[in-house]
């Protein structure tokens, strides 16, 4: 049987090993079975975060990041900005919770600002993390300025490398990233998206060009 958990949720499982074994007795052979029980407990958590942002805009003054939180356990969402955290919600224990959080990007020093995502929750010792966001707002500028949206299954936060960030996943084709470029001086951008293909010592297997 399938349950969805909205709560948290402890399961207790029990183990339970038979063993059997012959012997003689006066000439007559008795069977015995011995059972023996171990019993563990396992706290089970689900997690799932999501995000409404749009990297093909330009933003001014107060900028709302909304998220939705889905899950068990007590939950918390982290925002983080040029890779330095900036502001937490903590204590959330519905199971689906819609928020915002809320950034003054104009009072920044640069026309295209980092934010990074991530919701955890936990029960007892055990703490789980979603997927982390990763992705660039820019102000209204007068210079080039190219955005990148990315979601990471792993939950990692780009932090003194956010300028310059690295990605895992478990296959290629799961690889969820969107990219924006602006430059005013243009309609429609040009530009050469390359993908190169890499072996474990760095080397340059394939190259794919697109435009």
């Amino acid at each position: 049987m399938r349950k969805n958990i909205t709560d948290s949720a402890t399961v207790v499982v029990t183990l339970t090993v038979n063993y059997t074994y012959s012997y003689e007795k006066d000439g007559v052979i008795e069977t015995k079975t011995i059972t023996k029980y171990s019993t563990t407990t396992l706290t089970i958590l689900n997690l799932t975060l999501t995000i409404n942002v749009s990297i093909d805009t330009a933003h001014s003054g107060q900028v709302a990041i909304p998220f939705t939180v889905k899950g068990n356990g007590n939950k918390s969402v982290y925002l983080y900005v040029n890779g330095k955290l900036a502001d937490t919600i903590t204590g959330i224990t519905s199971s689906t919770f819609s928020g915002n959080f809320v950034d003054n990007i104009s009072s920044r020093d640069s026309n295209r600002v980092n934010y990074q995502i991530v919701a955890k929750t936990a029960a007892g010792d055990t703490e789980v993390s979603s997927s982390s966001f990763y992705f660039d707002l820019f102000t209204g500028t007068t210079s080039p300025v190219m955005c990148f949206k990315v979601e990471d299954e792993t939950g990692f936060i780009q932090e003194a490398g956010y300028n310059s960030p690295v990605f895992n996943a478990s296959k290629f084709s799961e690889f969820k990233a969107e990219y924006y470029i602006y430059d005013p001086a243009y309609t429609r951008v040009p530009m050469v998206l390359t993908t190169e293909e890499l072996d474990a010592d760095g080397r340059v297997l394939s190259t794919v060009s697109q435009d």
